[in-house]
């Protein structure tokens, strides 16, 4: 037994004393640890609480509880480094503890370090237990990023390993869909039904790839048959709606408009399909008027309703010959189409377009992804970086500001990058003192950042 280790903590208490008697000394060490860890994270004292597990676990005493409670206590102060080490140990102590991948990925993606949460799955050996599920965390990841190809890659592995299922058949269809692959795509639904006959969503899925492939009579078939099923059925209507748009069957198309609009009303999709209508016929302010107000209607995770608006903008002002604004929907769509969710496809564009000077470009999409998401900390450093750029010192401290007031530790790369701002846009502004605190500040979150 190793010699037992003396933590003097930074507000003594007989209680803390007690336990971490217990915790050396004790018949229950792990009952007190926790105890005592969740008494010391709750005061703040975060690096008592370090000493204390690294006192119960020097002889290789595990406990999967302990050492996540510690964990999550770190990435919640900010401490991504910390965090990083504890998950780090509990995989090494708990190999097939699943939990803890997933946390230690979260917590990669989050402090922008994509590379080590794919190498954290990809360095699981054939036998491990969890190969598996690796490649499901992978593929996400990949999609999260918006590599296509290789979420496939990943989905095509497990499926070669571990054998295909009429979900895995599915989402292989989602992802050829995604990738323009539309035989592909129709392949792959067509294999999900035959394993599962009765799965609706398959088969809407498979309409849709018919229709984007111009099988027209194809989807019309697969449409119609869900509605028989389900009379009424709003995906089956609109889908069938949209279909007619497609075909340019603009008189069907709108009686099944007014038909969803009177069964459901105040859905964005239906003034979409309003919008398309009005392109079709030549209206193309009205398009673009009324697909703007399906954009702002439309919420955040509908996003093939987004990538649909983005189409329709993009071709209105096209027509309208304003360019700038029909290049900006384009690239807003194609962002959308390679990601799994709406925030992680625009920031991205924003941050690019920011980052190469099309600073009014970027702040249009920074306007956007703040009304989907109100006070995301991320797009509001991306707009303090934009009114720095455009030397606008005053509004760049104010939105900088605000992120340092509002945002959780955890979130150490949107500080940091808050804290760059602020030392930046107060040394031009003359306040040399508020900037020296600043540059101490990211100085110090580097350190506590660096993972």
């Amino acid at each position: 037994m190793s010699e037992r280790p003396r933590i003097a903590f930074q507000t003594p208490d007989p209680e803390k004393d007690l336990l971490l008697e217990g915790v050396l000394t004790g018949s229950h060490p792990a009952d007190s640890c926790k105890k005592l860890l969740d008494l010391l994270i709750k005061e703040g004292s975060l690096d008592d609480a370090v000493e204390v597990y690294c006192a119960f676990a020097k002889d290789e005493r595990k406990d999967l509880e302990c050492g996540q409670i510690l964990a999550r206590a770190c990435a919640a102060a900010g401490d991504a480094a910390g965090a990083v080490r504890m998950y780090a140990d509990l995989i090494r102590r708990f190999p097939a503890e699943y939990i803890n991948y997933k946390e230690l990925e979260k917590l990669y993606m989050r402090i922008d370090r994509p590379r080590r949460a794919i190498a954290l799955y990809k360095g699981l050996t054939p036998d491990h237990p969890l190969k598996k599920k690796s490649y499901k965390r992978l593929t996400g990841i990949y999609w999260r990023l918006g590599d296509i190809p290789r979420a496939i890659s990943c989905l095509r592995k497990e499926i070669d390993e571990y054998g295909v299922t009429p979900k895995l058949s599915r989402e292989l269809g989602k992802f050829y869909l995604l990738s323009r692959h539309y035989i592909r795509a129709i392949e792959s639904f067509q294999n999900a039904l035959a394993g599962d006959k009765g799965d609706r969503e398959t088969r809407v899925w498979l309409g849709v790839a018919l229709m984007e492939n111009g099988n027209y009579e194809l989807a019309e078939y697969e449409f119609a048959e869900l509605l028989k099923e389900k009379p009424g059925n709003y995906q089956s209507l609109i889908h069938m709606a949209e279909l007619r748009i497609r075909e340019n069957k603009l008189r069907e198309s709108r009686e099944l408009v007014e038909e969803v609009d009177r069964r459901y009303p105040d859905k964005s999709r239906v003034m979409v399909c309003r919008a398309e209508i009005d392109f079709l016929e030549g209206r193309f302010k009205d398009a673009a008027r009324r697909g703007e107000a399906a954009l702002a209607q439309t919420p955040f995770y509908y996003i093939w309703e987004q990538v649909r608006c983005h189409r329709l903008l993009k071709h209105a002002y096209r027509a309208l010959h304003e360019s700038k604004r029909a290049t900006l929907h384009r690239e807003m769509q194609e962002a959308l189409k390679k990601c799994r969710d709406v925030f992680s496809g625009l920031i991205r564009v924003a941050e690019l377009k920011i980052g190469s000077g099309r600073l009014d470009e970027g702040k249009e999409i920074l306007e956007r992804i703040l009304d989907l998401y109100p006070g995301n900390a991320r797009a509001r450093v991306a707009l303090a970086e934009l009114f720095l750029r455009e030397r606008n010192d005053r509004k760049a401290i104010e939105v900088a500001e605000g992120v340092l007031k509002d945002a959780p530790p955890r979130f150490t790369v949107d500080l940091f990058r808050a804290h760059a701002v602020l030392a930046e846009a107060h040394g031009r502004v003359g306040a040399r003192e508020k900037a020296a605190h600043h540059k101490r500040q990211r100085a110090a979150l580097r350190v506590k950042g660096r993972a």
